[in-house]
């Protein structure tokens, strides 16, 4: 027999072949040829199950329909269900097959007198990719224009098959068709991305260069922040410390001799020459701290805490200050700063005592990779909305009669304990004392 060759060959240029448009072309022409009919065409449903003639063979060009939107009344109702479930519909002779006028009035619109018709199912829906039943996509169909005609079991067989191959072609089209679309995307969106990542790497090239920019600045500023510490310490001090000294030699010599307005006067010119020097000294040591590039080693804290202890021994004495020291460890950091950070924190406990004697105690607590000390003290306290402002450099909360100072002691912790990688802070309630946690880097790290 000679459909199943001429089967094979089409389904052999289907598999061969992603050009939907020639496929059907060449199906419809063979199919004209084989069957010796008057037209054969494949039919394309819309959603409303109206549908397009999408290509078609015919005998005879007076009979063609391609192109033509076709709305079959009856259909719905009548053929929707059926060819949904794979029937094939054929018709010997529309006027003797029992058919409905409606469609018999339809059939003749289009020259049909006989019809072989086959549904074209997709495994599934296209529109739908959940939907487990086979999609309607459309027909295939062959018609005897002007006599009619008995279908052979072979022939609808044959168009059986042939379909399925046709909806194997439709579906790889469509597969081919959603890949190209997804190609594209995939493509826009690489274009896409590598445009966002070359915005962001100009960007990120002008902030560098920006940031280059400050950095050089930065540079020239600390530059000449470490000329200014150098003209203060020789420009300035040196002549200060004499002024000093002879308002000193003034008050020493003269105190008593004058009448109480001039020793008034003297003590105010002693004071204000005390103050700015001790002033310019705090300012000397915050400067000096951002500019040394000392190489951090490992330092007993046990060793530090004496010698700031020792700094500190005349003003303990004085005030009576009972020192509580926890064991210490050992840290990384540099010792003049260290000794530093511990002398300005007790001095401050000192300095802002109660009524009562200083009581200061020192420990320190392991922690992740890091250890935390704190320096407590049974001193007035801060309100706790000053907590941070008493770290900036001249930050006072009390008048230098209350209590004197310079204003730049905390500021200098806070330097020192940043420039060692740490943290600096306050937990105090007033008149019941202070707390000043810091940390440092554990030696293991």
């Amino acid at each position: 027999m000679i459909f199943p060759d001429v089967l094979a060959n089409i389904a052999l240029r289907i598999r061969q072949s992603l050009n939907l448009d020639q496929i059907l072309h060449t199906t419809v022409a063979e199919v004209r040829q084989w069957l010796n009919c008057d037209r054969v065409l494949i039919y394309r449903f819309n959603p409303d199950w109206s549908g397009l003639v999408m290509v078609e063979s015919v005998n005879n060009e007076a009979w063609s329909i391609m192109g033509r939107v076709i709305a079959d009344p009856c259909f719905e109702q009548n053929w929707l269900e059926p060819y949904r479930q794979g029937r094939v519909a054929s018709t010997e002779d529309i006027y003797l097959n029992d058919l409905t006028p409606c469609y018999v009035e339809f059939l003749e619109l289009y020259q049909v007198r006989a019809n072989l018709v086959v549904p074209i199912l997709l495994s599934i829906d296209q529109s739908e990719a959940s939907s487990p039943a086979p999609h309607l996509w459309g027909l295939m169909i062959a018609h005897e224009c002007d006599q009619p005609r008995k279908w052979q079991q072979t022939e609808i067989d044959f168009l059986q098959q042939l379909a399925t191959h046709v909806a194997i072609a439709i579906q790889q089209s469509i597969l081919f068709e959603q890949l190209q679309h997804t190609n594209q995307a995939l493509e826009q969106s690489k274009a896409n991305l590598e445009q966002r990542v070359s915005d962001r790497t100009a960007e990120l090239e002008a902030a560098n260069r920006q940031l280059q920019q400050l950095n050089q600045e930065l540079i020239r500023s600390n530059h000449d922040l470490q000329q200014f510490a150098y003209i203060a310490s020789h420009d300035l001090r040196e002549p200060l410390r004499m002024v000093t000294s002879f308002t000193q030699l003034l008050a020493k010599r003269y105190s008593g001799q004058l009448d109480a307005e001039a020793d008034k006067i003297i003590h105010f010119a002693v004071d204000g020459a005390e103050r700015m020097e001790a002033l310019i000294e705090g300012l000397l040591a915050y400067c000096r701290l951002g500019s040394q590039t000392e190489t951090f080693k490992a330092i007993d804290c046990q060793a530090i805490l004496d010698r700031a202890l020792s700094n500190l021994q005349l003003a303990i004495e004085e005030t009576k200050t009972q020192i509580i020291i926890n064991p210490l460890p050992t840290v990384i950091g540099d010792a003049a700063q260290l000794i530093q950070l511990f002398q300005n924190l007790i001095a401050n406990g000192i300095k802002y005592r109660g009524e009562a004697s200083p009581i200061i105690e020192i420990g320190v607590k392991a922690q992740a990779q890091e250890w935390l000390f704190w320096v407590k003290d049974n001193g007035i306290g801060v309100d706790p909305k000053y907590s941070d402002r008493i770290f900036q450099i001249f930050q006072r909360l009390h008048t230098r009669h209350e209590y004197p100072g310079t204003g730049i002691g905390l500021a200098i912790c806070h330097k020192i304990v940043e420039h060692h990688g740490g943290r600096i802070w306050v937990e105090s309630k007033v008149e019941q004392g202070s707390t000043f946690y810091f940390t440092l880097r554990n030696v293991s790290v």
